[in-house]
């Protein structure tokens, strides 16, 4: 995916929307203890900031939220689901949406003035044979780009990594203004507590 935008095919990106979602089943755990770091935001919305980073060369400089707590009338409780609301450096706008709520949920979006790309699981192929995304121009025209198969995520990190040509300056750069991000929204959120009903604007 990242061969469409680095060659300008959608041009300016404008709109970039990223979501992680899934229904937490297991029991207590650090995702649940607020001590832990634990909730939605610095869990799954990570993955959301830091693809919206890496994918458009863009940093953020502002959060806006709404958040709804796990337990609602808890305000140490952990947050179950965040929608973030980001201006990036260019101008451009990205939500990320995330949550311990929603089933099956890992999908993302670029749009811009020529095309928009849609990816429908941007974490792991739901299909390890057939990892598509798809491109969508201004014409009403679409493709589905199928790129190889058997796409294990774990076995292509390492591959990546034993590359001449891998810097992990760049992506550490990026995972480190990914958590500066999220502890803003995180501290927004809290500032702004919770009303009755369990949400948070800020």
């Amino acid at each position: 995916m990242l061969f469409v935008t680095a060659n300008w095919e959608m041009s300016y990106e404008s709109n970039i929307a990223c979501t992680f979602a899934h229904v937490l089943t297991r029991g207590p755990d650090y995702r649940t203890d607020a001590s832990l770091g634990g909730g939605c935001l610095l869990d799954l919305g990570w993955y959301c900031a830091w693809t919206t980073m890496w994918m458009t060369g863009q940093k953020p400089i502002s959060i806006q939220a709404l958040g709804r707590r796990i337990q609602p009338d808890d305000p140490d409780s952990p947050w179950s689901s965040v929608q973030g609301l980001v201006q990036m450096d260019s101008g451009a706008v990205a939500h990320w949406d995330c949550g311990f709520d929603a089933a099956g949920r890992k999908w993302m979006e670029i749009a811009g003035s020529k095309a928009s790309m849609i990816c429908d699981d941007f974490l792991r192929p739901w299909d390890i044979d057939k990892p598509r995304f798809w491109v969508h121009g201004h014409d009403g025209k679409a493709r589905c780009e199928t790129v190889g198969s058997g796409a294990f995520q774990e076995a292509n990190m390492i591959e990546v990594i034993g590359t001449d040509t891998y810097s992990w300056r760049e992506e550490l750069a990026i995972a480190v203004e990914t958590q500066r991000v999220l502890k803003r929204g995180a501290k927004r959120l809290q500032e702004s507590g919770a009303p009755k009903g369990g949400r948070s604007s800020c």
